[in-house]
């Protein structure tokens, strides 16, 4: 990886704790898993925001008192074993009949639970080829410092991508509450307002991040990383235009256990992905091949695979899914768009503070059209009266 002889030490260490947060986190997630499954996402969520605001003061006081890496990682292992503490009794007490013993392990339950999880593994492998290795092939064929710049820019797309894990866990257990009743009518209606929702929460990020990345990266990380790192910011933004209804969709798909075909598409995007970063990264294009290599795969699966699978798996024509997933929201979200370009080039931010109000002030231009172009009828009179329509 090209790491500095100084830093060595601390890198070994840190990849030790890291592998050691990552193997809490897979015990973790089966006890985290059971509260999903009661789809009682109020608990889950109040203890990540819990969790996440006791980590980043934890973080801010570790750097302030002027500790390394390898503290940092300490903290975010400490703040997983928290977790995994959380989860277990949560876990018990929402469901006291949970009893873990290796008495009542048996093949049944291994065949069952792997005839599931084997391909959702597969997918989480195929989204780390995707996403994961960008850094590890900048780092094999760059100097070290060169992931700086992709990673300001990776982080922000990473951020804006939990916005809509939010929803896809959602969809998993209320896609297969449905998939039970056999009300096929109302799992479509679910599939085609989820995957909108989903471009609804990511389109007003991905704008900002396309037309005021540079200048936001600039007020943030400093202007040295505004002109590269923004020009990386930019590339990526357009994976998240066309993924997030998608991945809600695949929430749905999961838990009405049909993400099997899923995995050869994924793992092909993953592949191409791969390829296509090495093959730029090596040439003129540096670190932004690297982006490049992620956005033509991520492209080419949104646009002609996705549409093809649901077709062939809800019935959902591509008209349908195309018109209600994208098509809908793009169009509502127009007016915010020019608003944030009239804001970049007539009235540029100073400072950050300048730059959240500007944001804070043409989000409603957004909500606007997601009102009166996004929600039918049924949908728009919940909302006032606060309620949610079982049809419309």
């Amino acid at each position: 990886m090209h790491i500095p002889e100084d830093y060595l030490f601390a890198a070994r260490i840190v990849l030790l704790l890291t592998g050691l947060n990552i193997a809490v986190s897979l015990v973790n997630g089966v006890f985290g898993g059971i509260l999903v499954g009661l789809q009682r996402f109020d608990i889950t969520n109040s203890i990540e925001i819990l969790i996440n605001l006791l980590r980043a003061g934890a973080i801010v006081l570790a750097l302030r008192a002027g500790y390394g890496i390898v503290v940092l990682a300490t903290i975010q292992l400490c703040f997983t074993l928290l977790r995994w503490g959380a989860n277990i009794w949560l876990a018990k007490h929402y469901y006291p009949e949970l009893k873990v013993s290796l008495s009542h392990a048996s093949r049944k339950g291994v065949r069952l639970i792997f005839s599931f999880s084997v391909f959702s593994f597969l997918l989480h492998v195929s989204s780390s080829l995707i996403y994961a290795t960008d850094n590890v092939v900048i780092s094999a064929f760059l100097p070290v410092s060169a992931v700086t710049f992709y990673v300001i820019a990776g982080n922000l797309v990473e951020y804006t991508r939990t916005l809509v894990s939010g929803i896809s866990q959602t969809m998993t257990p209320l896609a297969s509450s449905i998939e039970a009743k056999q009300d096929h009518a109302e799992l479509e209606r679910i599939v085609l307002f989820s995957s909108r929702t989903g471009s609804m929460v990511v389109l007003p990020v991905a704008i900002t991040f396309m037309l005021r990345g540079s200048s936001f990266i600039g007020l943030w990380m400093g202007t040295q990383y505004a002109e590269l790192s923004g020009k990386v910011l930019l590339v990526l933004s357009f994976t998240l235009v066309f993924w997030a209804a998608n991945s809600v969709t695949a929430g749905s798909m999961l838990g009405l256990s049909k993400h099997r075909p899923l995995v050869p598409a994924l793992l092909f995007e993953g592949m191409l992905n791969l390829t296509l970063s090495i093959l730029w990264v090596r040439g003129s294009l540096g670190i932004l091949g690297v982006a490049w290599g992620t956005l033509v795969p991520s492209l080419i699966s949104s646009l002609v695979f996705w549409p093809w699978y649901i077709q062939r798996t809800l019935k959902i024509t591509p008209v349908r899914y195309i018109t209600s997933a994208w098509v809908r929201p793009f169009l509502a979200v127009a007016p915010f768009a020019l608003g944030t370009f009239a804001l970049e080039k007539y009235l540029p931010a100073a400072h950050l503070v300048s730059f959240f109000v500007q944001v804070a002030c043409v989000l409603p231009l957004a909500a606007v059209g997601y009102w009166l172009v996004c929600l039918d009828e049924g949908q728009r009179f919940a909302s006032m009266v606060g309620i949610v329509p079982s049809r419309g």
